[in-house]
């Protein structure tokens, strides 16, 4: 080969290079923005704020205590506690602690071969690791029951995300409990010392919501993997609370909870 098929040669492969190299570039950045949860339209991420129907997404915050059908689902908790005070610690707050909204919109919907089923679902809420998301459309067209059993099955579900939260989130979970029924100034003395230490402990802020990353719990999180028996044991144990109405054999459920991986007390 003479020298200049040899240089025409060497252009020809540098310029390969550099094409692959580009488009192998161009794909990790649209992996990482989708990753994130952010928009995957571009591949720059940018502030600003969000809303739906010409409303900011805050305003479809809801006060899960003002709902009628909450009074149900706090009556299991309550009920639970009698027997496994660390499953009911976690369920109210979970309730207390978590953002709900109601908004008047269809949810992207988890693939059924995700969830353990073998037929197309309505999704009726999602939830990441500080904020439950109801369609309000299908919630409102729901009966009372079955309003308070989606609560129930949005509370449990964000009792087997405990696992994915900081250490802040736990602590406050742990003394979640003795706040449901404070009377007296004592307990309510007691429960804001021992929240204090729990912010001491763990050099979190003010504030309650969970302090850990804003991850949707699907195949796309590489940090949070709920798996097939996980939305199984969901369902299950929303039906078990369902029918006792929260009377628990609470040595039986912990080491059920254990033995499935759903939550180690």
């Amino acid at each position: 080969m003479n020298t200049s098929g040899f240089f025409i040669l060497l252009m020809t492969l540098a310029a390969l290079v550099a094409c692959t190299s580009q488009k192998e570039v161009i794909y990790e950045t649209q992996q990482l923005v989708h990753d994130g949860g952010k928009s995957n339209q571009g591949g720059t991420d940018s502030g600003g704020g969000n809303g739906l129907s010409g409303k900011p997404l805050e305003s479809y915050r809801i006060d899960i205590n003002s709902q009628e059908v909450f009074s149900k689902v706090k009556t299991i908790i309550s009920n639970v506690g009698q027997n496994f005070p660390e499953l009911a610690g976690d369920m109210w707050h979970v309730a207390q602690d978590r953002r709900w909204y109601n908004i008047p919109s269809s949810l992207d919907a988890i693939p059924s071969e995700r969830i353990g089923v073998a037929f197309a679902t309505d999704q009726l809420a999602l939830q990441n690791l500080g904020e439950i998301w109801i369609d309000g459309k299908l919630f409102g067209a729901m009966t009372t029951d079955d309003r308070a059993t989606l609560l129930l099955h949005e509370i449990l579900m964000g009792v087997r995300l405990m696992n994915f939260q900081d250490d802040l989130d736990k602590c406050l979970a742990s003394i979640a409990f003795e706040s449901m029924s404070m009377s007296s100034d004592a307990q309510k003395s007691k429960y804001q010392a021992d929240r204090k230490n729990c912010f001491l402990r763990n050099g979190g802020l003010g504030g309650g919501g969970g302090g850990g990353s804003p991850l949707i719990p699907d195949p796309q999180s590489p940090n949070i993997n709920l798996s097939k028996a996980d939305y199984e044991n969901i369902r299950s144990l929303v039906i078990q609370l369902n029918s006792s109405n929260g009377s628990v054999d609470g040595f039986e459920l912990k080491q059920w909870m254990k033995e499935k991986g759903f939550r180690n007390y």
